[in-house]
């Protein structure tokens, strides 16, 4: 599922207990816009709950969120609250004991993939597969 990521070269990824500060744990860049992919782990399950992006494209051009990725994953709104807040909180709702959180730079001197279109495949893609959108994700 989603090949597609395999061609950015510029990825990471980072760990998240309910109990720590995500603005700490969180190793997304804050120059640069991508997409990101949350995964809840329990009891050696791996379950993609949640796709998201930072920056979109303005007339052929990328344009980055002030503060990147890592300020979208940080300071964005999901839940009523900013994610620094909320997803501890819901991670405890849901009863879940870490997110995995993997991040792909999508533009390059190689490629400019605009975040926006390429957050939307990957949500068509998952829905396909399994009638269903992430848990954490309400629309398209």
């Amino acid at each position: 599922m989603f090949s597609q990521l395999l061609k950015y070269h510029r990825k990471g990824s980072f760990a998240l207990k309910p109990e720590h500060l995500l603005s700490n744990v969180c190793n997304a860049p804050a120059d640069a816009s991508g997409v990101y992919l949350a995964f809840a782990l329990d009891k050696g399950t791996k379950t993609l709950i949640y796709i998201g992006r930072s920056g979109k494209e303005i007339e052929g051009k990328i344009k980055h969120r002030h503060g990147g990725i890592k300020d979208r994953l940080v300071n964005g709104k999901q839940f009523g609250d900013r994610r620094a807040n909320s997803w501890p909180r819901q991670m405890k709702i849901d009863a879940i004991e870490h997110l995995q959180v993997d991040w792909f730079v999508t533009h390059s001197e190689q490629w400019l993939d605009c975040p926006t279109k390429l957050e939307k495949q990957l949500l068509n893609e998952f829905e396909q597969l399994n009638g269903h959108l992430p848990a954490w994700n309400k629309s398209k």
